[in-house]
């Protein structure tokens, strides 16, 4: 059951029904709308042979694997600051990857090639559920994290965690929302680990 919007079977009828003033269930409508176009945007429109090749790459920047030896990399081969650095990126990590499991299991949500028409998807598809986006989240608490320590770098490590999040709308994985809110978590379990470290 998809808890954030209605659609019609044929994913055609995106617009809301209810034209009447806002409140919660117009913006709640309003959201669901724009996730929908913004998704479609994404995973459909700016579609190339090249972006097929490169888009889905950036989408292991954000995984398990990827994080973990970038943390375990950077603490065991660092100094002192590296280190330290490494400590707080594990730290944001494991905390943050807690609490995205426990968001996914309480609010269920399908994921986008399961729940609507016309996805493109590639080689591998995730059975979980999609909000919010784990990768994303990682991706942002590995990238904050980082940019603490090496401030001179921060748009190159923000910019690739937000490639992580267009790659998971771009393979289908994730409505644009999950992303946002998994960028949202992953920064600021990361603020939180930086100040509390």
């Amino acid at each position: 059951m998809n808890l954030w919007y209605n659609i019609s079977e044929n994913n055609k009828e995106i617009w809301p029904k209810n034209q009447g003033g806002l409140n919660l269930k117009r913006i709640i409508e309003l959201i669901g709308m724009w996730d929908l176009i913004i998704f479609y945007t994404v995973n459909d429109k700016i579609k190339s042979d090249i972006s097929d090749k490169l888009i889905p790459y950036f989408t292991e920047f954000g995984s398990w694997w990827f994080t973990t030896f970038a943390c375990l990399l950077t603490i065991l081969l660092g100094k002192e600051k590296t280190r330290s650095t490494g400590i707080e990126a594990a730290a944001s990590l494991v905390a943050g990857s807690l609490l995205v499991q426990l968001l996914k299991k309480k609010i269920n949500r399908e994921r986008p090639y399961l729940a609507i028409l016309n996805v493109n998807t590639f080689n591998k598809l995730w059975k979980d559920h999609s909000f919010p986006s784990g990768h994303t989240a990682a991706a942002f608490e590995v990238a904050v994290s980082m940019s603490f320590g090496y401030p001179n770098l921060y748009l190159l490590f923000i910019g690739l965690a937000t490639m992580v999040g267009v790659s998971r709308i771009y393979v289908g994985m994730h409505y644009p929302t999950d992303v946002l809110i998994g960028a949202a978590l992953g920064s600021s379990m990361s603020i939180l680990t930086h100040i509390l470290i």
